[in-house]
């Protein structure tokens, strides 16, 4: 989350408003969410305090919806992992998912991106409902906001507006990223026999 305004705080990629209570203040495309009740999607207050420069947040709190405080988490849980330079592997219990995304040649502002499945045999014919959940998740997150903002933020490169990205401290993953990527192609260009 991040500071809109010094009265409310917004969600990056939904833009869901909350007020400093944690109240829900405003749903962009309320509609495409059908009727929803604000106080059930108000922020939680979670016990939490700051230590070593991280806040840590007691366990505990996760039981609003009547879950068990005690229970694994790791059901609920997704692992993703980069593997440099184009692929991410996510973990999801059952499955495994390896995307790999190759830029185009012609055209360095598209990508050719493919989607690869990998679940327990005795998991893939048994629980379809699973799947065709897990494939909503990815033509409507993945395909229809992920790629959406990824295309918004080419276009405002291509306008030229601003020359570069400041990543913030809490994205060490996409940092990390971009210093592997610049330190391999200053490599690549001091092997480059010129001209």
């Amino acid at each position: 989350m991040k500071p809109a305004t010094q009265k409310t705080s917004a969600e990056e990629i939904r833009a869901w408003s909350y007020r400093p209570n944690g109240d829900l203040l405003h749903v962009p495309h309320a509609n495409d969410f059908g009727a929803i009740s604000r106080e059930d999607y108000a922020l939680v207050a979670l016990p939490a305090e700051e230590r070593h420069g991280l806040v840590w947040v007691v366990r505990t709190s996760f039981d609003r919806h009547g879950t068990d405080p005690n229970a694994d988490p790791g059901p609920h849980l997704v692992n993703a992992y980069q593997i440099f330079p184009n692929t991410i592997l996510v973990w999801s219990g059952v499955h495994f998912e390896a995307w790999t995304a190759f830029l185009r040649v012609d055209d360095p502002s598209v990508s050719d991106v493919t989607v690869r499945v990998l679940g327990r045999a005795d998991h893939l014919t048994e629980a379809t409902d699973y799947w065709d959940r897990n494939w909503e998740v990815v033509t409507s997150t993945v395909l229809g906001e992920d790629f959406a903002v990824g295309a918004s933020i080419q276009q405002g490169f291509a306008a030229g507006a601003q020359p570069y990205v400041t990543f913030g401290r809490n994205e060490p993953g996409v940092q990390h990223f971009h210093r592997s990527l610049h330190d391999a192609l200053t490599v690549s260009a001091e092997r480059t026999p010129e001209n």
